[in-house]
């Protein structure tokens, strides 16, 4: 295995791939295949190595081909059309073994991306990614898949049956050693989807067990640096969203017990943080207290360092709305609008900002 320092990782990443471990290292080498039951690369001195799949939480292929760099690029900003046709010809021009699988895989998410202001795109995306899965259902970027399918199936108004995929994924997940990462996240995945498809007391029955069961494996001696790290993150992600389940059945005023409770809380995270406080603004405007409401908002901005895009996109558009409730004072709120577009384009916050400034 070659591990590289920072440096000499700077130096190699243009020309090697990059597959990031659960142990929190980097390794660096030409992946020659990447399956459910492997990870396979050459290493510098040309030997051939191979990691299990619940080692590895990622892969970055470089170097990467002009084309598909500009429809990731069309993706990024929301540039829909482009990113697609970017997508199909990146994939035609051909090169290393995965391309086109990642390729296609892009175009399947930017329509998946694009169902959120068109949502006919919603069939698109499924059939994208059912095609996906029929040509490389045993690839390791599966997983991506079978969530994107879900995700799809959901959008297209199917919840309980997108539910019973994660379902499936989390069991795979479990009794093919993929990783507690993969598990668990298919567990929020489906968390989601039940809150997106009106079941929030369910979905916050499940939050509460995931919860627990991230913090029994995050108290685990032998957990990898990089793989606590995602935990945390699943965690934060968690905490939000059983909040959201909360204010989506019994409303924003009587769900802030909730998001006071986890400020109370020692090491909260600053993602959760945020989010606590962009609640508490929701309860603070429900009731009419919309300079409260403002305040609450502004600290998140100015204050917070929130890792999720999407978490601080939600703090400025929400902050544009109130903003523009109180009459454009003391800023206009079109500012936050653009904040939120020129600085978090490829968030679902993003489109809505573009909504409200006409574009």
């Amino acid at each position: 295995m070659i591990v590289l320092t920072p440096l000499l990782l700077a130096l190699a990443a243009p020309q090697a791939d990059q597959i990031h471990t659960a142990a929190g290292d980097t390794v660096v080498g030409e992946v020659t295949a990447a399956t459910l039951k492997a990870v396979d690369y050459r290493n510098a001195r040309g030997e051939e190595r191979s990691l299990a799949p619940a080692e590895v939480l990622s892969i970055d292929y470089r170097p990467q081909p002009e084309l598909y760099v500009k429809a990731r690029d069309f993706l990024e900003k929301q540039d829909f059309q482009n990113a697609v046709n970017g997508f199909d010809a990146a994939a035609r021009e051909g090169g290393r073994w995965w391309l086109e699988p990642m390729c296609r895989l892009g175009r399947a998410e930017t329509l998946l991306a694009w169902s959120a202001v068109d949502p006919g795109r919603a069939a698109e995306a499924l059939e994208a990614y059912r095609e996906w899965l029929s040509r490389w259902p045993d690839s390791f970027h599966s997983i991506e898949a079978r969530i994107g399918e879900a995700r799809a199936l959901a959008r297209t108004g199917q919840h309980d049956e997108a539910a019973r995929r994660m379902e499936q994924l989390a069991s795979d997940a479990f009794r093919g050693n993929l990783g507690a990462h993969v598990e668990h996240r298919a567990q929020l995945v489906r968390c989601r989807i039940l809150l997106e498809g009106g079941q929030a007391q369910v979905a916050e029955t499940r939050l509460g067990d995931l919860i627990g069961k991230l913090e029994e494996d995050l108290r685990k001696q032998d957990l990898g640096q990089g793989a606590r790290q995602l935990l945390r993150r699943l965690h934060a992600s968690c905490q939000i969203a059983l909040g959201d389940a909360r204010v989506a059945r019994e409303g924003a005023a009587r769900a802030a017990s909730y998001w006071e409770g986890l400020l109370r809380r020692q090491g909260l995270a600053p993602d959760v943080r945020a989010a606590a406080l962009i609640g508490l603004a929701q309860a603070a405007r429900e009731e009419g207290q919309l300079r409260e409401a403002q305040l609450r908002l502004a600290e998140v901005v100015a204050t917070l360092h929130v890792q999720d895009p999407e978490v601080m996109a939600r703090a400025l558009f929400a902050l544009g709305e109130v903003t523009a409730e109180l009459d454009d004072t003391p800023t206009p709120s079109r500012d936050y609008f653009q904040q939120v577009v020129e600085d978090y384009p490829n968030t679902a916050w993003a489109l809505e900002a573009r909504r409200r400034l006409g574009s």
